[in-house]
């Protein structure tokens, strides 16, 4: 392990060459395999804060429901200045010497004062924007709920969750930095330990060890907000002792101007397009609120579910960035195409497999996760139906991804926006209007093969066009 600073920079050189030269599928394969367990940790990290809130009955589950989507929100955010890091790294691998330590110190700055602001923000209109998503006695009293006011339980676990932002994004961005150094493995042991703290420390405040004042949900948010504190030491620390990166000298970051207005663009475009889910999840909820409290804990455990079934599509898009971005710099883009197609065709299949394997076990799996039976229906029902369209999702993700990558930032928005708020939400409410929870997730099936078949099309015309595509009145560029 090399460890002088010419060491250093050796290795990554290496691994830049091994991005650029080796078989796709050999590096796709490498900038996956690791990240599998990774992301499948945070996936059991939230199903795990869902079964303990979940212990605490059905009146907690359904405040954990309604702050979902807010979550959602702020780890999207934290994925956003993540592709802006990646993308301005990759988009010229000669920074890697030149302009990495500019690049993520000012990533690293972007994202503890972003982060600040908007946790300020978030907490100062905390009460309006719950009310608005509905947490109030007027919407959640029915049938299968007693009525009662969730409101305190709600801020108070968002309180913790707000101040903890900058440090989430701090872990994110150095997390981010590894990968995009090639150093794949390293980022997933980062990963699974940041999980791991987190379960523990979650486990340990809401079973009463540090007292019964942080029991329920105010002992997750605490537990996630210590060990966000700790990842973000933790990755500063890596990237100054092991990569020996020299962060935070004035001088390196005035190197970096132009590489900083492109990281901070990218990265407001990718949390824009990483937003529009959370938000039209929002929208739904507000929706589900006056169908009752069960419906809104229903869709919340969907929420957590969904990414588990999604394993393989989220890990590809967090390789095909890497790979994508440093390639089409390069002008491989034939590479880019072929790494694409290689995606799809894994997604298909293995997608297919997961819903074979849900039809057969839907009821046993519902019930494992409640005994309610309301909720056990609407979750049987949905391992029925919805996994066999997340083939077609995955794919719309990889595009997305890819065009992200290869600062195609506004295409990727625009992509999305129309996917959401044109093909999405309209299946869903209309469904949820006319089905209830059953016309809901046909809506969501509806949905996503509309959307894969979409993205699909727009993507081969980007590859055909090599590169360049309007929308709407502009051009983006393909570097």
């Amino acid at each position: 392990m090399p460890n002088t600073l010419q060491g250093r920079e050796s290795e990554r050189q290496q691994r830049t060459d091994w991005l650029l030269s080796a078989c796709h599928k050999q590096v796709l394969n490498g900038l996956t395999r690791p990240m599998v367990l990774a992301i499948l940790s945070l996936f059991i990290l939230d199903l795990i804060d869902s079964c303990l809130i979940s212990t605490f009955g059905s009146q907690s589950l359904t405040a954990l429901g309604f702050t979902i989507p807010i979550t959602n929100t702020l780890f999207g955010l934290s994925i956003g200045l993540s592709i802006g890091v990646v993308a301005s790294i990759g988009r010229n691998p000669a920074s890697h010497t030149e302009k990495l330590p500019g690049i993520v110190s000012v990533g690293i700055l972007i994202a503890f004062l972003g982060g600040a602001v908007i946790a300020l923000l978030g907490k100062s209109g905390s009460y309006t924007l719950f009310v608005w998503l509905g947490v109030s006695s007027e919407y959640i009293h029915g049938p299968f709920l007693p009525t009662e006011d969730l409101m305190p339980v709600v801020l108070a676990y968002m309180d913790w969750r707000w101040l903890g932002l900058p440090f989430t994004l701090i872990s994110m961005v150095c997390i981010s930095v590894i990968r995009a150094l090639g150093d794949t493995r390293l980022a997933a042991k980062l990963m699974i330990a940041w999980a791991l703290l987190t379960m523990v420390l979650d486990i340990a405040l809401v079973g009463g060890a540090f007292g019964e004042a942080y029991e329920g949900m105010l002992g997750v948010a605490v537990g996630h907000f210590v060990a966000d504190a700790l990842m973000s030491c933790v990755g500063i620390a890596v990237l100054i002792r092991r990569e020996r990166l020299q962060l935070f000298v004035l001088s390196e970051m005035k190197r970096c101007v132009k590489d900083a207005r492109f990281l901070l663009t990218t990265s407001l475009l990718a949390s824009a397009n990483n937003l529009l889910l959370p938000i039209i999840a929002s929208l739904i909820t507000v929706s589900l609120a006056q169908h009752g409290g069960n419906a809104v804990a229903a869709f919340g455990v969907i929420l957590r579910i969904e990414p588990l079934l999604m394993l393989l599509p989220m890990t590809m898009t967090t390789a095909m960035p890497v790979f994508a971005g440093q390639n089409w710099a390069m002008g491989q883009r034939r590479r880019v195409a072929e790494a694409l197609q290689y995606c799809g065709q894994t997604l298909t299949r293995f997608q297919l497999l997961i819903y074979l394997i849900l039809v057969v076990g839907a009821r046993a799996l519902a019930s494992s996760f409640t005994d309610d039976n309301y909720l056990q229906d609407s979750l049987t029902f949905y391992f029925l139906t919805v996994p066999v369209s997340y083939g077609a999702l995955g794919g719309l993700m990889l595009t997305v991804s890819t065009l992200n990558a290869v600062g195609m930032s506004r295409a990727a928005l625009g992509l999305n926006l129309f996917r959401l708020f044109l093909v999405y939400l309209p299946c869903v409410l209309l469904g949820l209007e006319f089905g209830g929870m059953e016309g809901l997730f046909a809506g969501m099936v509806l949905a996503n093969f509309i959307s894969g078949y979409l993205g699909s099309k727009y993507i081969a015309k980007v590859l055909a066009a090599g590169g360049t595509r309007r929308l709407g009145s502009g051009l983006a560029p393909a570097n």
